[in-house]
């Protein structure tokens, strides 16, 4: 200020820019649903079979020999 120039913006050294790579939590969370609902999917569809099998089992059990049709 005393000398009577003027004054400048300072000038800084660019500084480097790096990509991080972002990793998709929702991603994970989402296919770890779904890995989870198709084993719950699979047990229950087993489930179904065995019970339906024992119904089935058990129907032709109780009918006997006598075939109406």
């Amino acid at each position: 200020m005393l000398s009577g120039s003027q004054v400048t913006n300072p000038h800084y050294a660019n500084t480097p820019q790096y990509q991080i790579p972002t990793t998709d939590v929702a991603g994970l969370y989402n296919q770890n649903f779904a890995q989870q609902f198709g084993n719950y999917q699979q047990q229950v569809g087993q489930q179904n079979q065995i019970i339906g099998g024992l119904f089935g089992l058990g129907g032709s059990l109780l009918r006997g020999p006598y075939k109406p049709f």
